[in-house]
């Protein structure tokens, strides 16, 4: 198990996670400490977190588990290095040179012409320096978004907390109410006060990436998310680790055969204990609506439906599920609604053809219904539930 999983206090500071073994102190500590150690220079070659001299840079390199402890570790380092004689400049230390006008400018020259691994650096070497580095605009990293959402869950601002849920097509209204009465219901995200990023990182495909926090001293959250012309989207809030999101594929499968094994107690606890670490995973909402459907729990089921469809608009099954309850229902215009916007997505669909067509049936519209089902059997002239369909209109 990786040391930051492990919720083992820093042996330091007796405050923040312990993440990992310091052969300096001879004991667990957390990545302040650590920093805190490491950023004079001195901690031993063996250890994977000492920082390295780097050509062609005048930082060193170092590992570190995200992005705020990297930004952290250089910004005490800098307090070090700006007093430090650096043979670039004839010797003299940064600190030193910038006191007259020339020095600045051979300075800022000097330090232009490295290639920085993030902005933030640019920006702590013109702020500790007084000087005028010009900055690059770059993309947000996914550990800052998660950042700002635990500010906002954390000091209760709503409506920042549903601007980084919304999607397109949502029924905005109905979808920020679910969302924030999930937040607010929540064990955990509830009474969220404090925070610390323990582990961030981006897959190597850099289609996903994800931030790994400790909420109040104790328990674990994982923000994932996906890759976006603009940046990155939230995809999903785990109440848990990163071995949980993985846990999914497993979990959903478990669910979906308990539900066709009609193991009612097997279903139900596999639902309920997952709704404390995926609050808000829409998968989920559709296995309970399945779950009700077995229970014969109609209005139940709907209700989770519409849920999971609130959370993930573009997602078809709750869609369809919806659409069968109307049509049982004999609501035929709401069930051809969401059979039209099923068709506009998948407009080869037999299925989706057939169901539309029952529906204009079911509206006493019969033209419609012959004309959209004359339509499928162009598509697959073997449909059988096509054929039948036609015959029985004909009178066959």
């Amino acid at each position: 198990m990786k040391d930051w999983l492990k919720k083992d206090r820093c042996s330091i500071c007796h405050d923040e996670r312990a993440v990992r073994y310091c052969l300096r102190q001879n004991k667990d500590i957390g990545w302040k400490c650590c920093n805190n150690l490491r950023s004079d220079s001195k901690c031993p070659e063996p250890c994977n977190y000492t920082p390295i001299n780097a050509e062609g840079s005048p930082l060193p390199k170092i590992k570190s588990d995200s992005r705020t402890e990297f930004i952290d570790y250089i910004e005490l380092y800098l307090n070090y290095w700006i007093h430090r004689p650096q043979p670039a400049l004839s010797d003299a230390s940064p600190a030193n040179i910038m006191q007259s006008t020339d020095g600045k400018k051979i300075l800022e020259k000097w330090l232009s012409g490295f290639s920085y691994p993030d902005a933030q650096i640019i920006w702590l070497l013109n702020k500790k320096l007084n000087l005028g580095i010009q900055i690059t605009d770059t993309p947000e990293f996914a550990e800052s978004i998660s950042h700002r959402i635990l500010e906002a869950i954390t000091t209760r601002d709503w409506d920042k907390v549903i601007d980084f849920y919304t999607k397109p097509d949502q029924d905005k209204q109905k979808a920020d109410a679910l969302i924030i009465d999930r937040i607010k219901s929540h064990p955990l995200l509830s009474k969220a006060t404090h925070w610390q990023i323990i582990n961030s990182g981006i897959s190597e495909d850099k289609k996903q990436a994800f931030a790994f926090y400790e909420i109040n001293g104790k328990d674990n959250c994982t923000f994932i998310y996906t890759a976006a012309q603009d940046g990155w989207t939230l995809y999903q809030t785990i109440c848990g680790t990163l071995q949980d999101y993985y846990a999914q594929k497993t979990l959903f499968r478990d669910i979906a055969t308990a539900l066709a094994a009609k193991v009612e107690s097997q279903c139900y606890n596999l639902l309920q204990q997952s709704k404390y670490r995926y609050p808000l995973c829409p998968d989920l909402d559709y296995y309970w609506g399945l779950y009700y459907l077995m229970l014969k729990r109609t209005d139940d089921a709907v209700n989770c439906f519409e849920s999971a469809l609130l959370l993930d608009p573009a997602w078809n099954e709750p869609l369809i599920q919806l659409a069968i309850s109307s049509m049982n229902a004999k609501e035929y215009q709401a069930s051809l609604d969401k059979w039209q916007l099923l068709s506009e997505r998948n407009p080869q669909d037999i299925n989706i053809l057939n169901n539309l067509g029952v529906c204009y049936l079911g509206l006493n519209q019969q033209d419609k219904a012959i004309a959209i089902w004359q339509s499928a059997l162009k598509i697959n002239p073997d449909a059988d539930i096509i054929k039948k369909n036609l015959e029985h209109q004909s009178g066959g």
